[in-house]
């Protein structure tokens, strides 16, 4: 049975689960769980496909990020050999990365300025924190130490510091996005 048809008998009987074994039907009941868009990414990439009960069931019920990889690449999943060995392969190859990784060395030095020159703030943690951040202008997020991107991580909740008007002014508004949405 092609996927396109199995979609089809689905949305035609709400008493297919009789037509297949129990642990069928518990796959059945998770491919269900599909939203109208996600199907139509299987019906649109992979509908010619032949149906493999045990692959739908397991990207329905994967997490948000990795069943939108693995629909992004459903195609590929479905006509390939071992499709597990894909599925995998792609979890692996899309590891989430951090954002605050994909901030430029200029963002950080404006930041560290905007603390130095803009807000003369010299007492208590931020003290610390403002020369953390010159370091991270100068060498880089990705160049830090896990306890330092944790300490940035730290003081970037402080928002008002990494998303201000000075900064956008500078034409880091991507960078502030990327603040924002954190």
């Amino acid at each position: 049975m092609l996927i396109k048809d199995f979609f089809s008998l689905i949305d035609s009987d709400d008493q297919i689960n009789h037509n297949f074994s129990e642990k069928e039907n518990d796959q059945i009941d998770n491919i269900k769980l599909f939203t109208k868009k996600d199907r139509g990414v299987i019906l649109k990439y992979a509908g010619d496909q032949k149906l493999n009960l045990g692959i739908l069931s397991i990207i329905a019920l994967r997490n948000d990020r990795d069943r939108k990889i693995f629909l992004e690449s459903i195609n590929e999943i479905f006509s390939n050999k071992f499709p597990f060995d894909v599925m995998r392969d792609l979890i692996i190859n899309n590891k989430e990365k951090d954002p605050l990784s994909s901030m430029s060395k200029e963002y950080w030095k404006s930041v560290s300025d905007y603390l130095f020159i803009e807000l003369k703030i010299d007492t208590g943690a931020m003290k610390n924190g403002k020369k953390m951040i010159r370091t991270v202008g100068v060498r880089g997020y990705d160049n830090l130490t896990e306890n330092q991107r944790n300490y940035v991580r730290d003081l970037v909740k402080h928002t008002e510091f990494f998303d201000n008007s000075y900064l956008m002014s500078k034409g880091f508004q991507n960078e502030c996005e990327i603040i924002r949405s954190l």
